[in-house]
């Protein structure tokens, strides 16, 4: 693919000063400021660790329990966490796929448990049962009220590496939906589709 043929979104860029000082965290509607590319004359600003206002400026410790500040810092924290609806808004990403949506069981998963759960679904199919996959990408944040469209009223299986069933616990607090059947290995080595196939088949008449 020809490099001059891809399109690259870099965002909100400020390419000028308008005679003010530099705003480089700037209150906007969908909590996204303008960024400014190293050495742009008339941009130059603090890009500071701790909380701040508009320009950079702290607004924590020596400032602490002061009125007016302390009006900034929630100000700026809540412009901070706006970008969130706005990731929502903008990108499909943070909404689980969904492989074989006509199956009559589902495999929830996400990261690199989701080959091995892909291929059981395979070895399933062959065993004349019907098994799909809904895979997460992205945990936060999530779309609560599409993930839970997609979840519902489905026959799930949880499939995870690791004890405490981390993705189940994120659905439920997010969708109120509980994934009671997992399949959970977490000694360290990585979940095999076999085990996938043979835990899986064991638990259809619990549905």
């Amino acid at each position: 693919m020809p490099l001059d043929s891809i399109n690259i979104n870099r965002g909100k860029i400020a390419e000028k000063n308008n005679g003010e000082r530099f705003k480089r965290y700037s209150y906007s509607e969908d909590g996204v400021s303008p960024r400014a590319f190293p050495g742009t004359p008339g941009l130059e600003h603090i890009a500071a660790s701790d909380e701040h206002d508009e320009y950079g400026d702290l607004v924590s410790d020596a400032l602490s329990g002061i009125g007016k500040y302390v009006e900034v810092r929630k100000k700026m924290h809540g412009k901070r966490m706006s970008k969130i609806e706005s990731m929502l808004k903008n990108e499909s990403i943070f909404v689980p796929k969904v492989r074989d949506e006509n199956s009559d069981y589902f495999f929830v998963c996400f990261g690199s448990t989701t080959d091995q759960v892909i291929e059981a679904t395979e070895m399933l199919k062959s065993r004349g049962k019907k098994f799909g996959v809904i895979s997460f990408n992205y945990l936060m944040p999530l779309d609560k009220e599409k993930t839970k469209k997609i979840l519902k009223g489905k026959k799930l299986i949880d499939v995870e590496c690791n004890f405490t069933a981390q993705l189940a616990q994120v659905i439920m607090a997010n969708t109120g939906i509980e994934i009671p059947n997992r399949i959970l290995r977490y000694d360290g080595e990585v979940i095999t589709s076999a085990e996938i196939v043979e835990s899986a088949l064991g638990m259809i008449d619990k549905f």
